[in-house]
Formats: C-alpha cells, sequence, structure tokens
C-alpha cells in the first residue's frame, strides 16, 4: 500500500505544538531552578556561619581545666 507524499512528509519530524510543548517544559524547570538558588544560597550560607560542633569551653565538665588553661601553666593535672 502506498501513503500520499503529504501523509509521509507529515510523519517526518515534530509537529509545532510538540515544539512549543517540550519548550514551555524546559522554560519553566529552568525559571524554578534559578527562583530556588537565592533560597539555596541563604540556607549554606546559614549553615557555614553555625559550628557544626560546640566549642570546647560549653562542653567541658565542672571543675575540668582544658590545656592551655590557668591549671596547665601551674603544672597541675600534669602526668610525669
Amino acid at each position: 500500500m502506498n501513503l500520499p507524499a503529504s501523509t509521509c512528509r507529515a510523519r517526518r519530524g515534530f509537529s509545532l505544538l510538540e515544539v512549543v510543548l517540550a519548550t514551555g517544559i524546559i522554560s519553566s524547570s529552568l525559571l524554578a531552578v534559578v527562583c530556588l538558588l537565592p533560597v539555596f544560597m541563604a540556607v549554606e550560607q546559614d549553615r557555614t556561619q553555625e559550628p557544626v560542633l560546640p566549642r570546647p569551653e560549653s562542653v567541658a565538665p565542672e571543675g575540668c581545666v582544658l590545656a592551655g588553661g590557668p591549671a596547665s601553666e601551674a603544672g597541675a593535672g600534669k602526668l610525669n
């Protein structure tokens, strides 16, 4: 069965509707990513300003002398 030339020609490429739909989907997804960039940047900036681990002074038990403190200068707590 031979198909007319106009039918074969129409099946070769994408229709204008398909191209417009694909362009719209790609543009809207790119726009969404671009709009979320400032949010991601703010979260990253907040995350890098907060220390991951607490400072040693805040977690040392009471009565415990940390290295470099006044007791270590006097020689207290050194093992020989």
